[in-house]
């Protein structure tokens, strides 16, 4: 079966395999066997956690037509047509704004040597990077990516997530992690250039992002939709707990 656009939106662009004190490039075996180590049970998740599976699976439905319809040619066409260091110099920029709302949830969850390592890295970023097209910080001074959002900070002060849910071009979330999205939509400091700014750069991104996983939209196993909803709901309560591991496509 085919996997959606929105798998890419809930995995990472960058995929440094980390455990808080390391940080290295992985393969792409890595990321292979994310999807191979898991279960063959394709429930991957307590239905408790979906009350609201039948309007999930129609949102579902509505997200895999956008998918094949648009997202995906237009993925194809980027990918095949854009030089490679192009698409390198993209995700650096997409990744040294996203430390910007990394640096507030630091702060917010009171992670103040952490919010000074993030700070350092988008100062670096921004200024030797050429405005974050270059990861200076990362390839020159091996200053990892950390990876917090509003979700997570939520999650730190002791926030449910509540039920799982499929939110319409976006994909899967939860009621906690819904809240994180408006959250950092606010928090982009795109925004100074208003909502038209931010939302052409979220296009990219998602282009962007959906080239990135065109080679993988074979590996659902079983029933498309409760693999990804397994998939998600797995990696939030990884993401959530004290040990990260992150996901990096930037070299492939």
């Amino acid at each position: 079966m085919k996997k959606s656009y929105v798998t890419a939106l809930y995995l990472k662009l960058e995929i440094d395999v980390s455990a808080r004190q390391t940080n290295f490039r992985a393969l792409l075996l890595t990321a292979t066997m994310l999807f191979t180590l898991l279960p063959v049970n394709t429930t991957f998740a307590d239905e408790g956690s979906d009350p609201l599976i039948s309007a999930n699976r129609a949102v579902y439905g509505f997200n895999k037509v956008v998918d094949t319809v648009i997202f995906k040619p237009v993925a194809k066409t980027y990918q095949k047509i854009t030089p490679r260091f192009v698409k390198r110099g993209i995700r650096n920029f997409l990744s040294n704004l996203d430390d910007v709302q990394v640096i507030t949830n630091d702060l917010l969850q009171l992670n103040f040597k952490q919010a000074g390592s993030d700070f350092g890295r988008f100062t670096v970023n921004s200024t030797i990077g050429v405005g974050g097209l270059f990861n200076v910080a990362g390839d020159v001074f091996n200053m990892k990516k950390n990876d917090e959002d509003f979700g997570q900070t939520l999650a730190h002060w002791g926030v449910a997530p509540g039920p799982y849910v499929v939110l319409p071009l976006l994909g899967p979330s939860t009621v906690r992690e819904s809240l994180g999205l408006v959250t950092s939509y606010v928090l982009n400091p795109m925004q100074i250039n208003g909502a038209g700014t931010q939302d052409k750069i979220i296009s990219v991104a998602a282009v962007d992002t959906r080239a990135s996983f065109l080679n993988f939209d074979d590996l659902a196993i079983g029933d498309e939709y409760l693999f990804l909803r397994g998939i998600y709901l797995q990696r939030l309560e990884f993401k959530n707990s004290n040990e990260r591991m992150q996901v990096s496509l930037t070299d492939f």
